[in-house]
């Protein structure tokens, strides 16, 4: 829509997707593709997006975006009378609820929306509309899926990826945090998502010792510098690498801060090494190259299509990969003892070649 064009009409919509980190980073394509489908069609789309604090801060500064209303779990049951009191007053036109659970149910059932949209989740998916089937999620990349939503709206899938615009500032904040702890302003820079201590995604993780192997590998045969990423209560599992990296001078541990600001330390760094987590879905979406080691959860979901940039690194010999389980029915992890240092270090090394 161009500067003074006139307006034929105007759309308010509602994008709903409370948690987790990784999941509202694989929602952020909606804002931008919902936006530029009713702009091109002179309709001003005003939209405004519901999720949990602190995830909103994925949300800030999106330039297609409108309002953000927050979630906040701590306030329970009154909390959630008062967003829907709000969603009720915004008189939507579209709802788009991609999470799906009781709460956003509710709160999509009496917003009085025109039209209602989500997934055919069991019992709730009488409370809406319009509904989609979830059988096709297997081997589609989330953002795809995400996307099938708006098939009645004709919405083409076009060139539109995840996305964080993160401030300048912080960028350059945590450049010289980096920078005052041991970093020379020339090495490579590769960061290292800390292993998670969240019991549901303990499954996940690449084999501990590994880590700190891989570590002094990349420093010593590449001379780069390692920022280990640290989430919360992951402090002890930072420390545990940290202590086994022969040149402690080349590491560095990120403070628990806010998502944006781990996101500009990740930004600073010219490649990510992860298993699948939001820390990775964060450095996709700032475009930092990304190797990622899938085990239980299926990469062909969970990682874009560019396996150049992005390659994936799983096990090809189980039948039992990508079982999406929370514990392990075999009681072992083999899908992650079958990736080895040396796979993950090569990785590192033609990304390092390749792109920076």
């Amino acid at each position: 829509m161009k500067i003074g064009e006139v307006v034929d009409k105007k759309l308010k919509i509602l994008i709903i997707q409370p948690k987790k980190l990784g999941d509202v980073v694989l929602t952020t394509p909606i804002i931008e593709a919902l936006y530029k489908h009713f702009n091109e069609q002179n309709i001003l789309a005003k939209i405004d997006f519901l999720v949990e604090d602190p995830f909103q801060e994925i949300l800030i500064n999106n330039p297609f975006l409108d309002k953000i209303h927050i979630l906040n779990k701590k306030e329970g049951f009154f909390g959630k009378l008062k967003i829907l009191s709000n969603v009720r007053k915004e008189k939507y036109d579209y709802i788009f609820d991609f999470f799906g659970n009781p709460t956003t149910c509710y709160i999509t059932f009496f917003s009085k929306a025109k039209e209602t949209y989500s997934f055919d989740y069991r019992i709730r998916k009488y409370f809406y509309k319009h509904i989609f089937p979830r059988n096709i999620t297997k081997n589609m990349y989330i953002v795809d899926f995400k996307l099938s939503l708006l098939k009645d709206l004709k919405i083409e899938k076009k060139e539109i990826k995840t996305n964080i615009y993160l401030e300048k500032e912080i960028i350059a904040e945590k450049r010289k945090i980096i920078k005052n702890n041991g970093y020379n302003g020339k090495d490579k820079i590769v960061g290292i998502v800390v292993p998670n201590v969240r019991e549901r995604n303990l499954i996940k993780n690449w084999i501990f010792d590994r880590y700190y192997i891989l570590a002094n590998k990349l420093i010593k045969d590449l001379g780069v510098f390692v920022i280990l990423l640290t989430g919360p209560g992951e402090e002890e599992n930072a420390k545990k690498i940290k202590d086994n990296i022969f040149d402690k001078s080349k590491v560095l541990i990120t403070p628990i801060g806010k998502i944006r600001e781990i996101a500009g330390y990740i930004k600073n760094c010219d490649c990510i090494f992860s298993t699948c987590s939001g820390d990775k879905h964060i450095a996709v979406s700032l475009e930092v190259p990304t190797v990622t080691v899938f085990g239980p959860t299926n990469y062909k979901s969970s990682n874009p299509l560019d396996y150049k940039k992005y390659p994936p690194l799983f096990s090809k010999n189980l039948d039992c990969l990508a079982c999406e389980l929370h514990k392990c029915s075999k009681n072992s992890q083999k899908c992650m003892e079958d990736i080895t240092v040396d796979m993950v270090f090569e990785k590192i090394k033609s990304l390092l070649e390749e792109f920076c």
